[in-house]
């Protein structure tokens, strides 16, 4: 899956497709609150049905450039992609972690996604917060110089 998604990756770069989305992006989202709105949405559906490693060869670096030209902080937005990542793998009906709990556990996954479901709220929420409060994620890097 890592290679093929190396071969995307190289394609994409060969053919300048980042550089054209990458414009296109910048146009449609006005602002960066937009812009964050939409890789959250586009990054938890795809962390759904795409194991992350492709995600992060594939599509984040189309994204960054994006974020950079936005303003908004590169720590900011690799926390907020992460985290996003993350919840799309415990996100029904094909994130991966069901799976493999379900594997594990021996518990069919109906009862899983009915389980998770409260704690996927919480981590929706909590994606929200730290996507629209900047603040939450850079207090530590503040505090230690790093910004």
């Amino acid at each position: 899956m890592i290679g093929a998604a190396a071969i995307i990756s190289y394609i994409i770069a060969r053919e300048q497709v980042a550089a054209n989305l990458g414009a296109w992006i910048i146009n449609i989202a006005s602002n960066k609150y937009f812009f964050l709105f939409l890789t959250n949405v586009v990054i938890l559906i795809l962390g759904m049905f795409i194991d992350t490693a492709t995600i992060q060869l594939v599509f984040v670096p189309i994204l960054i450039p994006v974020a950079t030209a936005m303003g908004i902080n590169l720590i900011h937005f690799g926390v907020v992609v992460t985290y996003n990542m993350m919840v799309g793998l415990c996100t029904p009906p094909f994130g991966m972690l069901l799976f493999i709990t379900s594997g594990i556990s021996g518990t069919p996954l109906k009862n899983i996604i009915k389980e998770i479901l409260p704690q996927l709220v919480v981590m929706i929420i909590v994606l929200f917060l730290i996507t629209y409060l900047p603040q939450l994620v850079l207090y530590l890097p503040k505090i230690f110089g790093l910004i």
